[in-house]
């Protein structure tokens, strides 16, 4: 947290500063993929609980491993000499695909899918080195405040698969989150250009899954360890790439 507030500082500092002089402008539009490889520590807790409790099954439900989805951006640089200080907005939508379980019960096959999905809506600033130049890099520090929800569906084999049903508990269908990011720049053109940019998402609030396990787990949730199911669900490393069109 202490990285977090000293990262914070220098760039309220520099936009201070940048916004003292006189800056040539640009805006920019951006938009590409976002991958994010959370602990989701309690949520593989609860699946692992779901696994262990049922001997029938011949596929074990997967892990919580990426949520990836499409990013958007757009903001503004403000150039001073040669740094730009960026003041930016945007959305990304990540899901982590289907996590599958299989068993046989009486003969017939049934699954069980979970999906993750995640809206994030976010704002912050960044500072870039060599503007104009064929290469930037730079830092940035974003705020995400989203949804983040847990859906599942029931059905056998040769069924058509369902529409899938939000199971999450209303405790945690919003979520705060600072993100510090690097920035790296590649100019194709004086317009065009790709954006990579590592990051790490801090969630701020812990989400507790108790609710959630006893919807998956009715029969067991009670012996189940409470305090594996806490934790900060979505905290993890990702990368952003996007393609960005300056005007």
């Amino acid at each position: 947290m202490k990285k977090i507030i000293l990262v914070t500082s220098i760039l309220i500092i520099t936009s201070a500063q940048c916004f003292s002089q006189k800056s040539d402008r640009y805006f920019y539009v951006a938009g590409g993929y976002n991958f994010l490889f959370p602990s989701a520590s309690d949520l593989n807790y609860v699946i692992d609980r779901y696994n262990a409790t049922r001997s029938y099954l011949t596929k074990k439900m997967d892990h919580v491993g990426t949520v990836s989805g499409p990013a958007f951006a757009l903001g503004i640089g403000l150039i001073n000499n040669d740094n730009t200080l960026l003041i930016e907005g945007g959305a990304t939508f990540r899901n982590s695909g289907k996590l599958s379980a299989e068993g046989v019960v009486s003969g017939v096959t049934g699954h069980r899918d979970l999906k993750i999905t995640s809206t994030i809506i976010n704002f912050g600033l960044g500072y870039l080195f060599g503007a104009g130049k064929k290469f930037e890099y730079g830092i940035a520090m974003f705020t995400d405040i989203g949804s983040f929800k847990v859906k599942s569906r029931t059905y056998n084999s040769g069924q058509a698969e369902p529409e899938y049903t939000d199971i999450t508990p209303d405790a945690f269908t919003t979520g705060l989150a600072f993100t510090p990011t690097g920035m790296f720049n590649l100019n194709i053109t004086n317009n065009i250009g790709i954006s990579i940019r590592p990051f790490y998402y801090a969630q701020i609030f812990k989400q507790d899954l108790l609710e959630l396990d006893k919807t998956l787990n009715p029969n067991t949730w009670p012996t189940d360890d409470t305090e594996k199911m806490d934790s900060e669900t979505l905290s993890g490393p990702g990368i952003d790439l996007k393609a960005v069109v300056s005007f």
